[in-house]
């Protein structure tokens, strides 16, 4: 199983979602990503196990990058962490037709029981 993180930029928010995530079961191949175009270039590598993609505060030209690259992420699970619900980032956010939509300053903890609910679904969609 991978996991897939855009993290543009180290905040501490940011480094409680890292600590959440190193609380996952073990088997999940964690790969994080500081810039768009390296989280892109490897989502068009070969992956593998089965695939959760996360994009923790990305900005707007995050969202519009990855958007671009949606083929790439076609039957993965997208969570999205934004920032905040203006007008704009919902509607770049939502023509990524994300899995799950949750906010930096909302509680982790959903966030995460919603991975690992996803863990064993994508294995699952990935053997069939």
């Amino acid at each position: 199983m991978n996991l897939f993180i855009l993290l543009p930029a180290i905040s501490e928010k940011g480094r409680r979602f890292l600590d959440g995530v190193r609380q996952l079961p073990p088997g999940v191949n964690v790969e994080v990503f500081d810039s768009r175009a390296g989280f892109i270039r490897r989502l068009r590598q070969p992956k593998g196990d089965s695939l959760i993609a996360i994009l923790y505060d990305p900005s707007h030209e995050d969202l519009e990058e990855v958007r671009g690259a949606r083929q790439f992420l076609a039957d993965v699970p997208l969570l999205l962490v934004l920032s905040d619900q203006d007008a704009m980032t919902m509607a770049l956010a939502h023509r990524l037709l994300p899995s799950y939509i949750a906010y930096v300053d909302s509680d982790q903890s959903q966030l995460f029981s919603v991975v690992r609910k996803l863990l064993p679904a994508a294995e699952e969609a990935r053997k069939a």
